[in-house]
């Protein structure tokens, strides 16, 4: 949930007023879910989501790896 909500702040950014940081760093305070994500530079340097909980992706039947997920294949 945090994850979703992080990233979809991020993709309406040009179309919200403000920062779009300081808008997820709210709101998912405001819901007790600050501790869930964290954000971090992308490539270019823009703010990407990374998430602190695995989505168990990597479990289902045609396995996945999340773009920020927390366990990475070694």
């Amino acid at each position: 949930m945090a994850s979703g909500i992080a990233h979809g702040i991020l993709r309406a950014a040009d179309a919200l007023p403000g920062s779009s940081v300081r808008s997820i760093e709210t709101l998912l305070a405001a819901l007790d879910l600050a501790d869930l994500v964290e954000l971090v530079p992308g490539p270019a340097g823009e703010p990407t989501v990374q998430r602190r909980t695995c989505c168990l992706a990597f479990t289902l039947p045609r396995p996945k790896i999340c773009q920020g997920c927390c366990v990475r294949p070694s």
